[in-house]
C-alpha cells in the first residue's frame, strides 16, 4: 500500500486527544490512541507511507527508523480493521 486512504464509510469524532471511528459498514466503533490517531488523519490518500513516517518523526521527535517500523505497523493495523484502503 504505496498511498493509503481512509474508508468511506466512517464518521470521525475527536475526543480527549483521541480519535474515535465509527466504521457504519462494518458496525464497529474504534478509538484510536494520539500516535495512531496521527497517522489516520495524515492518511489522505495523496502521501505515501514514507511520507507520512517522516511527518511522525518529526512530529514525536522519533528516530526515522523507529518512525517508519511504527507507522507501518499501524496502517496494517488500520487497513486490517478495513479503516483504510
Amino acid at each position: 500500500m504505496e498511498v493509503p486512504r481512509r474508508s468511506r464509510s466512517l464518521h470521525v469524532r475527536g475526543i480527549d486527544g483521541e480519535t474515535v471511528v465509527l466504521d457504519h459498514e462494518n458496525n464497529q466503533m474504534h478509538t484510536l490512541n494520539v500516535t495512531a490517531s496521527f497517522i489516520f488523519h495524515a492518511v489522505d490518500g495523496q502521501k505515501t507511507v514514507a511520507e507520512i513516517a517522516r511527518e511522525v518523526a518529526e512530529r514525536f521527535d522519533v528516530p526515522l527508523d523507529v518512525a517508519e517500523r511504527d507507522t507501518l505497523s499501524t496502517i496494517d493495523r488500520l487497513a486490517a480493521l478495513k479503516l483504510i484502503d
